[in-house]
């Protein structure tokens, strides 16, 4: 995300040659606006301070994190709304846009210069359209976290439990099992056991909406085998 984040900021500053970029990305209450990258030394100073504003309440990037409306500022020393950030004293125009995905606001594009009046209508639009694709590539790494912190919690939870579970999908073909069931398959029980074991499990898995259950005696072991959907988070 970071890299992301550092070489879109540095590509608008090079390609507009804005005195200063920053991306800003809400917090998890959307409470306040994050600076997550910005250029030059102002803006390194910036991130090391934890620099965030409050949404709807200080600069034009909480303005912008508010409404979900560009806000353009000709003249910083007459805008009621623009924040003098003393590390950046040479500001005279400044531009924010937000970061959306649909409707939601995840933070906002904030670019500033040293000439008044430095934007209009048309930079506006490019730096918009650039925004929007920079925000749908911010969802799409924070999806494939969660994801990735999804998988690592379930792996914890069938390494920890002394339950033998397994994931299976719907047609009852095993994706997963876990420590405890592959020392049943393979030390406890003999290989026609852990045949029957297999088969039951796939059984089960394959009517998991009906939540079957079934009890297994085996030489090696009695087992109570129990079937349950899991829904994931996207449904």
């Amino acid at each position: 995300m970071d890299d992301l984040l550092d070489r879109a900021v540095n590509l608008i500053r090079e390609r507009f040659g804005f005195y200063h970029a920053g991306i800003f990305l809400l917090d998890e209450r959307g409470e306040y606006a994050v600076l997550r990258a910005a250029t030059s030394e102002a803006g390194r100073r910036m991130l090391e301070r934890g620099h965030k504003l409050k949404v709807g309440e200080v600069g034009i990037v909480g303005y912008v994190t508010s409404t979900g409306q560009p806000r353009i500022v000709l003249d910083v020393d007459t805008d009621a709304i623009h924040f003098k950030n003393p590390l950046l004293p040479e500001t005279r125009s400044e531009l924010a846009l937000p970061l959306r995905v649909g409707d939601r606001i995840i933070g906002a594009l904030d670019v500033q210069s040293v000439q008044e009046a430095a934007f209009d209508e048309e930079d506006v639009a490019i730096l918009q359209t650039m925004a929007d694709q920079l925000a749908v590539a911010i969802e799409k790494l924070e999806r494939a976290a969660q994801i990735q912190a999804e998988h690592a919690r379930l792996e914890a939870i069938l390494r920890s439990t002394t339950d033998g579970i397994i994931v299976a999908n719907r047609a009852g073909e095993i994706l997963h099992a876990n420590p405890v069931v592959q020392r049943w398959l393979t030390q406890t029980l003999s290989p026609e056991e852990a045949e029957q074991l297999w088969e039951a499990m796939r059984d089960l898995a394959a009517r998991a909406e009906e939540r079957p259950e079934t009890v297994l005696e085996l030489k090696g072991l009695d087992l109570e085998l129990r079937a349950a959907p899991v829904v994931g988070g996207g449904g």
